[in-house]
């Protein structure tokens, strides 16, 4: 019998504590069939495993040698059979791998192999997979040309070759196996226990016992801490006195002056180290504030105390850090509060804009105005660089001539609703303009889903030409209004004049009678009827269906609460990726008054340029000492977002564009680095920044500066940014 096969049964060392001989029992027993006389040939090992029962002596040393015999001769090991499958079944530890190569649930090899100091702290998934291609490399003479099945007890290995693999030595690794045909099959490490035993040979003991010591950054002294608590701590004092009197004491112990519960040092109830023990699971950066399972899993393993799972739950609790940063799973609070059903056409009206447009006939922003009784919308198309007072004046030419001055008007907070000119003009008609709360546009949720719908026709109508959105807005206006909606069943278009629009083709005249139109009439007074009736139903219909994941939520006054930043659309020309690991959640804030049933009014920083008022939907309560002092908010938001500030223009050039040569600028942003910096559109910029005066920052830099390059040379250094509305919003 070829020595190599049965090398890693027949080197294993002897045993010097139970957790060694479990390991190897593990090895033997899943083989026991094929050994005759198993259970007498190992009785003096498995008398080992009882408590206070480790005690090695001839007939334990004796049993051990001819296990090992016995499991790495024949009958044990098969030969191969190359007609049927191979599998070849690996496991990782902390120390080592471990493989045995099978058929038929007959092993044919044994391999294992101690990991070196590098491979020894890496993640799990890079060990696992280091030992397949270990044991795919040792036993390529079986498994090359033939399909093969690997079984491991890491799951996510299960999908390795259709995973994106980005590590380096990730891709080196499975670039090895690219020769071989196998499948990759999940085994659980309960039943995976001869690859399990293999892998755990070369564990140390001491080293298990102290590998808290190297989790993140030493823990100088801290069993020396432990040791005076031993002697110390009331609690410890005692159980440490019933020890000396011999007094039984199921599983502890003591070693080295400290106690021992179950293979794990035990700490004191009143112990000042468990905090120190928390904050080291939990907040390095080897914890990365973990969740409660995880973190328990890690701490357990090395330690004990008695409410170690209340301990853990109630410091992850109140962790501001993962209040501000973690997903809420819980529904979101304060019932719905829909707004009152108007009784009549174009006297509510709720309205909103489209922006980050691209440049179309000098527009790029798009002003949508739709009536909450009879559902008919107007849209207007407005310059990016628009203002109040131009705003009003669209409005009474779009709207007021031909439907008169409404009386409540529903809009979210943007700053154009909110200034002076705007909101006097509302003040003399009589008109009251009824805001969204800061960050809960969902208030005005009729626009909102008329913004998706005209977004959705644009993007279908103008496909590889979107400059030319400006042609398709009158139709897509005529479009909206004369489609079904279903909260009033008929079309808008229907509920406003009381008939179905005139068809595209022409109609053949025909003669109308007095009769004809007193009965038009009726039938339109029955429509209004038929729709209120409709509106009521729809709304009480989606108060049930939205308060079926909702929650009662309430605030009292002085409570301290944390504010959801919602992650609406950023429109700003850099869509940064420090977003997307900003924080989820702001504060403390204190809560001054409530506003209404499901709002709530805070005590914002003075520096703050946002509404204090905000919906309890994005409001949880904060759980803490009280003792942080409050994040502060960004300075600039638009929809709810951190908006990036431009710091420098760092270089400028000109790239083709659909064969014409277009500018960019090189732009350093606000708490970024020069080598941060990114290559934007001029045209693009200046939409997004209006205020910030380019020309001069530019030729400034120019000036300084030999950027005459050619166009063939400008476009081969750098890659052109692709402008982000052309991402969000023809592409969604």
């Amino acid at each position: 019998m070829d020595p190599k096969k049965v090398a890693a049964v027949r080197d294993w060392p002897v045993p010097k504590t139970q957790r060694q001989v479990r390991g190897f029992l593990g090895l033997a027993w899943y083989y026991r069939r094929f050994v005759k006389g198993y259970a007498t040939m190992a009785a003096p090992l498995t008398d080992l495993l009882q408590k206070d029962g480790f005690k090695w002596d001839e007939r334990e040393s004796t049993a051990f040698e001819v296990l090992k015999q016995q499991l790495s001769t024949a009958p044990i090991l098969g030969l191969p059979n190359f007609d049927q499958t191979f599998i070849v079944e690996t496991d990782a530890s902390s120390d080592g791998i471990g493989a045995v190569l099978v058929q038929n649930n007959q092993p044919i090899c044994y391999f294992s192999r101690k990991l070196g100091p590098r491979m020894r702290v890496a993640a799990t998934y890079q060990k696992e997979l280091f030992a397949i291609v270990e044991a795919v490399y040792k036993w390529r003479q079986y498994l090359l040309g033939r399909r093969f099945i690997i079984r491991t007890d890491h799951r996510s290995l299960k999908e390795l070759m259709q995973q994106v693999i980005l590590a380096p030595i990730q891709q080196k690794y499975v670039r090895k196996l690219m020769g071989f045909d196998f499948v990759i099959e999940y085994k659980p490490g309960a039943l995976n226990q001869v690859a399990d035993a293999l892998s755990r040979e070369y564990e140390d003991e001491e080293l298990i016992s102290s590998s808290f010591m190297t989790i993140s950054q030493p823990l100088v002294g801290f069993l020396a801490k432990l040791r005076v608590e031993n002697e110390t701590l009331v609690e410890l004092i005692d159980l440490n006195q019933k020890l000396d009197r011999g007094e039984p004491m199921a599983e502890f112990r003591r070693e080295n002056g400290l106690l021992i519960y179950q293979d794990r040092y035990f700490i004191g109830t009143e112990s000042k180290l468990k905090l120190l023990l928390l904050q080291e699971f939990h907040d390095t950066p080897s914890a990365g504030h973990s969740g409660v399972k995880k973190m328990l899993v890690g701490l357990s393993a090395l330690f004990y105390w008695r409410g170690m799972r209340k301990a853990v739950e109630d410091f992850i609790k109140n962790c501001l850090v993962c209040q501000q940063t973690k997903y809420s799973t819980q529904v979101s609070g304060g019932y719905l509060q829909p707004l009152p059903t108007p009784s009549a056409v174009w006297e509510d009206i709720s309205m909103d804009f489209i922006t980050g447009l691209p440049l179309s006939k000098g527009f790029t922003v798009i002003f949508v105005v739709v009536d909450r009784f009879s559902k008919y919308a107007h849209f207007a198309a407005l310059p990016s660089s628009f203002n109040a007072h131009q705003l009003a004046e669209v409005f009474v030419d779009t709207i007021v001539k031909l439907h008169g001055i409404p009386k409540t008007i529903v809009s979210d907070r943007d700053p154009i609703f909110v200034s002076k000119f705007w909101t006097q003009l509302f003040k003399l008609s009589g008109t009251h303009l009824n805001h969204s709360t800061a960050y809960h546009p969902q208030t005005d949720g009729q626009t909102e889903v008329v913004n998706r719908g005209l977004e959705q026709y644009l993007r279908a109508m103008v496909t590889d030409r979107p400059h030319h959105w400006v042609r398709f807005l009158s139709w897509a206006e005529y479009s909206y209004n004369t489609s079904y909606h279903s909260s009033i069943k008929m079309t808008p278009y229907q509920a406003l004049y009381g008939r179905l629009p005139l068809s595209i083709i022409p109609y053949p005249p025909g003669s109308s009678k007095l009769a004809a139109v007193d009965e038009l009439l009726i039938e339109r007074d029955r429509l209004l009827q038929q729709l209120r009736q409709n509106l009521l139903a729809a709304k009480n219909q989606m108060e049930e269906k939205a308060n079926l994941k909702r929650r009662e939520v309430e605030f009292q006054v002085g409570d301290k609460v944390l504010v959801k930043l919602q992650p609406y659309r950023q429109l700003s020309l850099a869509k940064r990726s420090s977003n997307k690991l900003a924080k989820r959640y702001y504060g403390p804030y204190e809560v001054l008054e409530r506003v209404g049933k499901v709002a709530y009014r805070l005590a914002l920083p003075v520096t703050s340029k946002i509404h204090p008022v905000f919906h309890v939907s994005i409001l949880k309560p904060y759980l803490g000492n009280g003792s942080e002092e409050a994040t502060e908010l960004p300075e600039d938001f638009q929809e709810g977002q951190p908006v990036e500030q431009p710091l420098a223009i760092c270089d400028s050039r000109f790239v083709l564009r659909n064969g014409s040569p277009v500018k960019q600028v090189l732009v350093q942003w606000v708490g970024g680095s020069p080598q941060d910096a990114t290559w934007e559109w001029v045209t693009d910029f200046q939409l997004a920044y209006p205020s910030y005066d380019l020309e001069d920052k530019v030729v400034s830099e120019e000036e300084g500066n030999d950027t005459s390059v050619s166009l063939d040379q400008g476009r081969s250094k750098r890659v052109p940014v692709a402008p982000s509305w052309h991402k969000d919003f023809f592409m969604g």
